[in-house]
């Protein structure tokens, strides 16, 4: 487990450096074109990248914590600490899009001519929109192997990214043949998609933080598990403890058959603890009131 642990660190700080990179690159290019066009929703999409960067900077930093040992402190270990980076970075992604409401609106105010001068506006558009569509699957494959609520947020950051890009490439042509103030709109577009993409991401952190409880397929399994031992009448409650990524405790409270001794129901739940290690990546602990049958 410790082993798996530590490539699971690996790849999450992997994924950050490459998401930071990336995105440093991208800022730099679209904010360029956005001032050289006078766009407002390339210039928004530029700083949603300059806030991924920071991101990507939160991501290493949350699975550097988040890897560390367990100690007296901190019994079980750092890993919420993924969580909570992940819930600033769904803040950031907020920040960002509320910031580009105004511009936008201010914008629909005062409209001003948005200008497509050469083909290297919309040659880095383009590009960008491939790239962003790259990193989304790139964050996907590893997300399949790390499981990761802030990487899969990423790869969500990306997807939303690849649509505002396109959105913006579509302003460019879209403000050449019409007076009407389009790229204002697309800018409240793209800062409406921004933002629900960080309230998503905030909501499925807060659970996280918060606790949520275990899924149902889990919880049948557990049930189809302890209704082969006739030493028990079956479950009584089932509490889910999220310490983190690969350490959650589940704490069974079990129903005893009253036919059966204490010496063969303790047999029976030590039968089941070995059961329960193997079937699932989640510690499970059994106990009971002999008095409750």
């Amino acid at each position: 487990m410790m082993a798996a642990d530590s490539i699971r660190q690996k790849l999450g700080r992997q994924s950050g450096v490459v998401i930071l990179v990336s995105n440093s690159v991208l800022f730099v290019f679209k904010y360029i074109v956005g001032v050289i066009s006078n766009s407002i929703s390339i210039q928004a999409d530029a700083v949603n990248n300059l806030t991924d960067t920071v991101s990507a900077i939160l991501t290493i930093i949350g699975f550097q914590i988040a890897g560390k040992p367990k100690d007296q402190k901190h019994p079980h270990g750092y890993g919420r600490m993924e969580y909570i980076s992940g819930l600033a970075i769904a803040c950031l992604i907020i920040a960002a899009g509320i910031l580009f409401v105004k511009s936008s609106i201010e914008r629909l105010i005062n409209p001003e001519p948005v200008l497509v001068g050469s083909l290297f506006i919309v040659l880095v558009t383009a590009i960008a929109i491939f790239a962003k569509l790259a990193l989304a699957l790139y964050s996907h494959k590893l997300n399949k192997i790390v499981r990761s609520a802030t990487i899969k947020a990423t790869m969500m950051d990306c997807l939303f990214d690849a649509v505002v890009t396109l959105l913006t490439l579509i302003t460019l042509g879209l403000s050449q043949i019409t007076a009407l103030p389009i790229d204002a709109v697309i800018g409240l577009a793209v800062s409406g998609l921004i933002i629900y993409n960080g309230f998503m991401s905030a909501k499925e952190n807060i659970g996280l933080l918060l606790g949520n409880s275990l899924d149902i397929k889990a919880q049948q399994q557990i049930e189809a598990v302890v209704v082969d031992y006739r030493e028990f009448n079956g479950i009584r409650s089932i509490i889910a403890n999220d310490f983190g990524p690969n350490n959650q405790i589940v704490v069974v409270e079990l129903s005893p058959n009253q036919d059966f001794s204490i010496s063969d129901i303790q047999s029976a739940a030590d039968t089941l603890s070995l059961k329960f290690e193997e079937q699932f990546n989640f510690k499970v602990i059994l106990y009971w009131n002999s008095k409750n049958g």
